[in-house]
């Protein structure tokens, strides 16, 4: 997959297909030199991360991880990184960054996995109780595009 620019329009029509719309305003970059950059500064502190937002960007540094992804599951990550998208929004940069941040040491500091859904990052845990809701509805919704016709 090369490096993409544009809003994933085919994750975006899965979205609305359980509606759930992007923010018209959110960019998408998948493999860009920017991405992939960004996730070496992440990287110093932690594993590569899969996705991450900055401001009302969603950034996926590798583009075959993204690839080898189903729609459904491409649609979720990009459902998951909108609501950072929105705390950050919500929160303004400063507070965003120091609350994520807090919850990453504090997790760290007691040996939990800062993704774990009930312990770990706060902002986190809200973005994977939304995307792991969604997940289903995406997989039914693209199964149901998948299926033939019913037989009249």
């Amino acid at each position: 997959m090369p490096p993409l620019t544009e809003p994933c329009q085919a994750e975006r029509e899965l979205l609305k297909a359980v509606g759930v719309s992007l923010p018209s305003t959110l960019r998408v970059e998948v493999g860009t030199r920017r991405a992939r950059a960004l996730a070496w500064v992440f990287t110093r502190l932690d594993a590569p991360p899969a996705a991450f937002a900055l401001g009302r960007t969603v950034f996926i540094p590798d583009p075959a991880y993204f690839a080898r992804l189903t729609l459904p599951q491409r649609a979720a990550l990009l459902a998951h990184e909108s609501v950072h998208v929105a705390q950050w929004q919500r929160l303004g940069a400063p507070r965003f960054l120091w609350q994520y941040l807090r919850d990453y040491l504090r997790t760290r500091r007691q040996g939990l996995d800062t993704h774990d859904p009930h312990q770990g990052i706060a902002l986190e845990r809200e973005a994977l109780a939304y995307e792991s809701r969604l997940l289903p509805l995406l997989e039914v919704a693209a199964g149901a595009e998948d299926a033939p016709p019913p037989a009249a």
